[in-house]
């Protein structure tokens, strides 16, 4: 399964009235988004491991390009929300907020899928084996 379909599941589940929809929407974003970014780094030979899973947001906040940058302010209020939504129960989550995640995410797979086909890439990937210490094959 491509994990990216996990927007679809957040699609669907944003405007639905339990809060525990919006919730799982708000998830479902975010997670769509991270193992996107999992996958662009496998396909460069950068294999991502559990506990550095939901730290991938310091690799594009510490590239040179700003449009980079943005992305990974994007993955950060993805996580945050995505903390939020699942371990905050007593705070209220809203159809509004999982509508608000779930374009951010949209937003972020569209940056990251036109980054890593461009000129960008290379910073991302010199990024992430500085980030995660891991060496070219």
């Amino acid at each position: 399964m491509k994990a990216i379909r996990f927007l679809d599941t957040a699609d669907k589940l944003k405007d639905s009235t339990p809060e525990a929809d919006a919730r799982t929407s708000i998830s479902r974003s975010y997670y769509a988004i991270i193992h996107l970014v999992k996958e662009k780094l496998g396909q460069e030979a950068i294999e991502i491991n559990r506990k550095q899973t939901h730290l991938l947001y310091n690799i594009f906040h510490n590239c040179n390009n700003k449009d980079v940058r943005a992305i990974g302010s994007q993955m950060s209020t993805l996580h945050d929300a995505r903390l939020k939504a699942d371990y905050k129960l007593s705070e209220k989550v809203k159809k509004a907020h999982a509508g608000m995640n779930y374009r951010l995410a949209c937003k972020a797979k569209e940056a990251i899928t036109s980054l890593f086909e461009g000129d960008d890439k290379k910073d991302i990937v010199e990024q992430a084996r500085k980030f995660l210490r891991t060496e070219p094959n």
